[in-house]
């Protein structure tokens, strides 16, 4: 079960519900990525790729709750 983000209030607010089923969508993909990474052999081709691939989705996964919780920072003023 994957563990609940600090960032992700109990009752999101409706503009941001499509951000937090975004970030949501990205810790499926890179946990799905971890998972073809377990199964490849150390230096296969396609390693090199979902490497690169975890890498992209991580970044992105990273600056979409970063924005998330900067939404929610002014939210509260």
């Amino acid at each position: 079960m994957p563990r609940a983000s600090r960032l992700v209030p109990r009752s999101a607010p409706l503009l941001l519900w499509g951000d937090i089923q975004d970030a949501q969508a990205l810790r499926q993909e890179r946990a799905r990525l971890g998972a073809a990474l377990g199964r490849c052999p150390p230096f296969a081709r396609r390693r090199a790729y979902l490497e690169i691939r975890l890498a992209e989705v991580t970044a992105r996964l990273i600056a979409a709750e970063l924005e998330a919780g900067r939404d929610l920072i002014l939210r509260r003023d």
